[in-house]
């Protein structure tokens, strides 16, 4: 814990690689943490890092945490925000909704499915990326 709070000295708060460091944890609380604040901050890191951190988060070994779904949110919602970066977040989304309950499963279809309506130019990133979720007929 007490490493955890020096995490928010002024030193730390903004050191990258120190935040990704966390992302290898093994530990759930830590991941946790790391994820709450991606929350706080994800539109002031790197788009890379952000989606490191994703990746790193969802193919955690402890399936079904809280700091899954999160994760899970945050990338159907960056989609929705940004759908230039389809391409390079709908893969991790891909192997986010495989690990997930249903309720967390659906809302991220829903968010996916809204961008897709709102943006037609989505769908094609959306049936390469995702085949087997069918929107369009």
């Amino acid at each position: 814990e007490l490493a955890l709070e020096a995490m928010s000295e002024a030193r730390f708060v903004d050191e990258p690689s120190l935040w990704l460091s966390l992302s290898e944890s093994p530990y759930p609380d830590v991941i946790a943490y790391l994820v709450r604040h991606l929350e706080a901050r994800e539109d002031t890191l790197p788009a890379r890092t952000v989606t490191r951190v994703w990746a790193t988060t969802l193919l955690s070994p402890f399936r079904g945490s809280r700091a899954k779904r999160a994760a899970l949110r945050q990338i159907a919602a960056r989609i929705v925000k940004e759908p230039g970066r389809a391409d390079e977040l709908l893969p991790v989304l891909r192997v986010a909704l495989r690990s997930v309950r249903e309720a967390e499963r659906r809302a991220a279809l829903a968010s996916v499915a809204r961008a897709a309506f709102e943006e037609p130019a989505l769908r094609a990133s959306i049936a390469t990326h995702i085949p087997e979720l069918e929107l369009f007929s």
